[in-house]
């Protein structure tokens, strides 16, 4: 995929003498930053200093979940790890104990606040030791701090290569089935909640450009329907329905979505709407049934169409 996650260099913070403090600032969206430090798929491609790889046993990102993954040095040393998370607050927290085994006593905590910083993501990695001497031995003896900068540099390699923007809408696939996308509109969430689920609104921003919406219905309840007809310049017709499940007004919406000459292809599809400072921003996930749904929506140009569909209504809400 296409570069995109510019971010600023990893950077030492000011910490206290038993604690190492790493920052570093990404360019994308917190939603899909969190999201790659938290998936197994994804975090194997990334953790550790350069040279090292990452095999993840089991991780299961939620308060008293576990995260089991043996590091292998440059020189074939394995280093098992044990995590359990304390906190998980997504997408701003997540805070851990680490050890080395399960049943042992924690050799440091952890924590990773995610804050959005000019559309991009500030990461913080804090460690806090038991004592100062144990802060300095790690650092001696295993050069964790410079090991926490390489970590995070690589993420932001990975980040790089994982998602991709297009017209200002930021891409990320989080499994060979899943898409995860974010797009940052100039309007409190409410605005652009209505606009998402009216059809007065609906109208004026969906689909492509060169498309007109002949027909829209939505019954906007848990169990009702919505149906768009689009025409193409030439007169071709094409409809889309869905059925909604959830609705919390203006927070979370959830609805699958067919193409009525291909009803067995359909998605599950989930929004959640973050408002910050009347800026907001939508995650929306999009669940295909099978890899080939996948594969297929996005060589027919899926990512481009959605992008170019996400602008429009960026155009529509901008300063409402």
């Amino acid at each position: 995929m296409a570069t995109s996650s510019r971010s600023t260099g990893t950077m030492a913070a000011p910490a206290t003498e038993r604690e190492i403090v790493i920052m570093r600032t990404f360019d994308a969206p917190r939603e899909l930053v969190f999201e790659a430090f938290t998936d197994a798929g994804h975090v194997s491609n990334w953790w550790g200093p350069n040279g090292f790889t990452t095999t993840t046993q089991e991780m299961d990102v939620r308060p008293g979940g576990v995260w089991r993954h043996v590091m292998r040095g440059p020189d074939g040393t394995d280093y098992p790890n044990f995590i359990r998370y304390e906190e998980v607050k997504r997408p701003e927290l997540l805070s851990w104990a680490h050890g080395s085994a399960e049943g042992e006593p924690a050799d440091f905590h952890a924590s990773v606040t995610f804050v959005e910083r000019d559309g991009g993501t500030e990461v913080t990695l804090r460690s806090v030791f038991p004592t100062k001497e144990a802060r300095d031995r790690t650092v001696k003896e295993y050069g964790a701090r410079e090991g926490a900068k390489q970590t995070l540099a690589r993420f932001a390699e990975h980040l790089d290569q994982v998602i991709e923007v297009r017209r200002g809408t930021s891409f990320l696939m989080i499994s060979e089935r899943e898409q995860l996308s974010a797009r940052a509109f100039e309007a409190p969430r409410h605005v652009v909640f209505d606009a998402m689920t009216q059809c007065q609104h609906v109208r004026n921003w969906y689909g492509p450009r060169t498309h007109t919406m002949k027909h829209c219905a939505i019954d906007l309840r848990p169990g009702g329907h919505y149906r768009y007809v689009l025409s193409t310049p030439d007169g071709q017709e094409y409809a889309f329905a869905g059925v909604y499940r959830e609705i919390v007004r203006p927070e979370r919406l959830v609805n699958t979505w067919y193409w009525e000459a291909m009803p067995d292809r359909g998605t599950l599809e989930t929004g959640t709407f973050h408002e910050r400072a009347g800026r907001t921003v939508a995650v929306l996930r999009a669940e295909f049934k099978s890899a080939e749904d996948y594969q297929g929506w996005a060589a027919s140009g899926g990512m481009e169409g959605m992008a170019e569909t996400l602008e429009r209504l960026a155009e529509l809400v901008r300063g409402a």
